[in-house]
């Protein structure tokens, strides 16, 4: 019998193959001014921070951040701003801690240069299971990553996960 983590890992390979070939099929909207393949590494950095938050992988999603990036999180019991790496892990420890089976979401990803950063913006869902109560809730968000290139890697240097509304979910279950 497959663990728990087990199941999450096969499912999280499917999910980012999956996003891949339909991001390949449909394609990005991207405005750019110049930057163009950088532009593309931010938003294949982008998908990855997004999968790293729904698979609770702080290790990976926090060697994605400078150390004085900011984390401005508009709206629910996490409102507030986030400055340097140690605040932005304890954000993210709080928030996995009280959800599970986090699945997500990605649409109208867009991606464009101003000035040094490399700016990702998308409609991302994540579909969640409360710890406390086991209730399930689609959490719309406007997510607004900024990447600059710290000696030639790209790394989240600003990070908006603005809500935009919150929808409880009758859900019995989303793996048999």
């Amino acid at each position: 019998m497959m663990s728990r983590r087990s199941l999450f890992d096969v499912r999280f390979v499917v999910a980012v193959l999956v996003v891949g070939l339909v991001f390949s099929v449909l394609g990005y909207s991207v405005y750019a001014s110049n930057g163009g393949d950088l532009l593309s590494d931010a938003r294949d950095a982008a998908i990855l921070h997004w999968f790293y938050i729904a698979s609770e992988d702080p290790d990976s999603l926090m060697m994605q951040y400078t150390d004085d990036a900011v984390l401005y999180w508009l709206g629910g019991p996490l409102n507030g701003v986030y400055s340097g790496k140690d605040d932005i892990m304890g954000v993210w420890t709080t928030f996995f801690n009280a959800w599970e089976d986090e699945y997500v979401n990605i649409g109208g990803l867009n991606s464009y240069k101003t000035g040094d950063k490399y700016y990702v913006v998308a409609d991302v869902n994540f579909i969640l299971r409360s710890s406390a109560s086991g209730q399930w809730v689609k959490l719309s968000l406007t997510y607004i990553l900024a990447f600059s290139d710290v000696d030639g890697s790209l790394m989240v240097s600003e990070e908006w996960w603005i809500i935009r509304g919150a929808m409880p979910l009758e859900i019995t279950s989303m793996m048999s």
